[in-house]
């Protein structure tokens, strides 16, 4: 990775269908790595729109990837998901009983 360019982090969520899922994935979807910890000066009075407008033009791998599971199997992924698991609860059950 060149030097300056933006990084990404993957952020993994549970039950990416629910309304908190949902909402946390949406909200970290949109925002920019590092974002909070830039030096910002003179710049804090700046309209929300500018600030979208610049989001947008950053690079994509600028932002969080959010993925994770879906609460239920049959439910669409998200838009904001780069990616959704399946959970198999049959094989978590195997799992928890064979560890006891």
């Amino acid at each position: 990775m060149a030097a300056g360019a933006a990084r990404s982090r993957r952020i993994f969520l549970n039950h990416l269908d629910s309304y908190c899922g949902r909402s946390i994935g949406e909200y970290l979807s949109s925002c920019v790595v590092g974002a909070s910890l830039e030096s910002v000066e003179g710049e804090e009075e700046e309209s929300e729109n500018h600030l979208e407008a610049e989001v947008s033009r950053r690079r994509k791998e600028g932002l969080y990837q959010i993925v994770g599971t879906l609460s239920k199997p049959e439910s669409i992924k998200p838009r904001f998901a780069e990616e959704t698991y399946a959970v198999s609860h049959n094989l978590i059950s195997g799992h928890c009983l064979t560890a006891l």
